[in-house]
């Protein structure tokens, strides 16, 4: 039998045991004496059983007690703590009538606050007269808040930084406060919140207060968060290290042997000949790598949307929801503020654009689907790289992992595969190499095969200039910012044109369109069919579309016995074309043009009835008998 000490260490297997022998009917989220609102939704979002780590967590936090939790990324930690909590206020409302905020989430980033947030409300979903949720980071004006926190909001979820702010103005009381939850609590400290946290102590309750400290990791960072919070009893479950990555039979890695000029051409040569497949994301180790990779792939045709810590809150987190629903293939990301055990670079070297300090894309984050991770930039840390392939094969999904690796980056790959190996039962001294093969699979890409592409990538690397690279990081912030602040307003009702907002515009205008296309000369033979087939249906539906466009798709010729002529039938497309967004903001520049157009259509209108009216106020083209 387990008992509880001021440090318990709850290990994996001891978990499962503990589970197996005195929980062992909990194997579905109705036996766990949850509310059945609670229920409902969690049938909604179709989770059938709770994972090992929500089992464990959930009967813990309904027993009040103070938890240390450590479990890898896609694990199901957001759900472990925020379904206990919801719970829990909704048996309080039975009890007491008297509206008080009674949880506070903290995490690292705005990114994250707004995905859980997002999680808590769907939870809510027949709960949510009785639960409100609202998140204090999305916001840079904090009397924005004002009307909503006012009614005291029963979770509070933000940034310690944006909540200390909302405390200051006297916006939140915490004197009733019951569950203090911090996920990525090793960020927490790593991203300069320690004074917040000392001083988000003295607005926090003495007593009666249960806290909730989430991590991927459990080091001393943590110990010294845990610390500075409370000093009672507290459980600790931990994950051994060596699990935070999925098995490999879900998540397969790869590595390629490739130096700074043959990584451009092989990325490309891989995406081109469709060697890359599904929804993708490809981490570079700084915002200039990122922006010059992006200008690189756009020449070749390729779009890709960039997450970073310049672009604005609204336009990060759009950017996360329309790759989720799978508007985007390729996203470009860095992870430049996801981790404290890098050297921050000189003031010499810094760039002059204004970063956000609470971004974070590589830890928390819940990008959906996720196919592949490739590292274009090995990461500086083991830990990076375990934060950064956890994005795919999540929620038993499968996923790759491809990283490109220099001759200058082999250390580092070595040390992540000592890490990975860590508790593995392998030989003792064993060699670098065999520990490196014990982890990653050689990617087998011969260049040579592929020389066409390393001559036109070579050309247009050559051509992006540091010049060139901050021009785009201009053009982007600017256009973004336009998008993030003076259509917020508008977006807020007009859904559908939110929707429609897209964020892979090309950022340069040197382009050559021969690039996009791929000659059979450059295509290996092995990948001629499968490059043959994809570029005929690529073609088909091209030309589909064109003439689509054109109305000759569906434009059938006039018959004697009377049928729709071929301009009445392109009126119709035409008029279909006008309901489209797109068409109707392109018009919407030309009033003249589109006055003729609705001109010319009433008049086919009124020849087929009569009895239709068109033209100025008031006038009508009715026929008297």
């Amino acid at each position: 039998m387990l008992k509880y000490s001021t440090d318990l260490a709850i290990f994996r297997n001891c978990v499962r045991h503990y589970l197996l022998s005195v929980m062992s009917t909990v194997e579905e989220f109705h036996l766990m004496n949850i509310d059945q609102r609670l229920l409902k939704a969690i049938s909604d979002l179709r989770w059938n059983v709770p994972t090992d780590i929500q089992q464990a967590v959930i009967p813990l936090i309904l027993e009040k007690k103070n938890l240390s939790v450590q479990a890898r990324t896609g694990s199901g930690k957001t759900a472990a703590f925020a379904i206990p909590i919801i719970h829990m206020i909704l048996e309080s409302k039975l009890l007491q009538a008297e509206q008080r905020t009674s949880a506070l989430i903290i995490t690292p980033t705005k990114e994250l606050c707004d995905q859980i947030t997002k999680d808590v409300k769907s939870l809510c979903k027949y709960a949510s007269r009785e639960v409100s949720v609202v998140d204090v980071a999305q916001s840079s004006d904090v009397d924005v808040l004002r009307p909503v926190l006012v009614e005291k909001p029963d979770i509070i979820v933000g940034t310690p930084f944006r909540i200390l702010a909302q405390l200051h103005r006297k916006r939140l009381n915490f004197e009733d406060l019951a569950f203090l939850v911090v996920d990525e609590a090793d960020l927490v400290l790593a991203f300069g919140y320690g004074k917040d946290i000392q001083e988000l102590k003295s607005y926090l309750p003495k007593t009666h207060l249960q806290v909730i400290l989430m991590s991927a990791t459990l080091d001393e960072t943590t110990k010294e968060l845990r610390r500075s919070i409370h000093t009672g009893e507290w459980v600790r479950v931990e994950l051994a290290e060596e699990n935070f990555l999925p098995s490999n039979s879900r998540l397969t890695q790869y590595m390629i042997s490739a130096e700074e000029s043959s990584k451009y051409a092989i990325l490309i040569a891989m995406i081109r000949l469709k060697l890359i497949r599904g929804k993708t994301m490809i981490f570079t180790n700084s915002i200039d790598r990122c922006y010059k990779l992006r200008i690189f792939l756009e020449e070749f045709g390729v779009q890709t949307v960039i997450l970073n810590s310049e672009l604005p809150i609204a336009t990060r987190c759009h950017t996360v929801q329309q790759f989720n629903r799978g508007l985007y293939d390729y996203l470009l990301a860095t992870d430049e503020n996801d981790s404290a055990d890098v050297t921050e670079p000189s003031k010499k070297h810094q760039r002059n654009f204004s970063k956000d300090r609470e971004y974070g894309v590589s830890r928390g984050i819940d990008f959906k689907l996720v196919s592949n991770v490739i590292n274009f930039d090995f990461p500086l840390t083991a830990k990076r790289y375990v934060h950064r392939v956890g994005r795919t094969a999540r929620a038993d999904q499968m996923g790759t992992a491809l990283s490109f690796v220099s001759n200058a980056e082999e250390p580092r790959l070595i040390e992540v595969a000592a890490l990975l190996t860590r508790g593995l039962q392998a030989e003792p001294g064993l060699s670098d190499k065999s520990t490196v093969d014990a982890v990653f699979k050689p990617y087998q890409f011969r260049l040579s095969e592929v020389d066409g592409f390393r001559y036109r990538a070579a050309d247009i690397v050559g051509r992006i200039s540091r010049k060139r690279i901050r021009e785009a990081r201009l053009k982007e912030i600017k256009m973004e910012l336009i998008n993030s602040e003076r259509l917020k307003g508008y977006f807020a009702d007009h859904a559908a044109d939110y929707d429609a907002l897209r964020h892979d515009k090309p950022l340069s205008t040197v382009a050559q369109p021969h690039l996009k296309d791929v000659p059979e000369y450059m295509v290996p033979p092995s990948l001629q069919a499968l490059v043959r087939s994809s570029t005929r249906r690529t073609r088909s539906r091209q030309h589909f579309q064109k003439r689509k466009r054109s109305g000759k798709h569906d434009a059938p010729s006039t018959s004697a016995a009377g049928g729709q002529s071929v301009q009445e039938a392109s009126g119709h497309i035409k008029l279909k074309q006008l309901r489209s967004h797109k068409t109707k903001m392109a018009l919407a520049r030309n009033p003249a043009k589109l006055a003729q157009i609705k001109t010319q259509l009433a008049r086919r209108r009124k020849a087929a009835n009569p009895l239709f009216s068109f033209g100025k106020k008031g006038q009508t083209s009715r026929k008297t008998k």
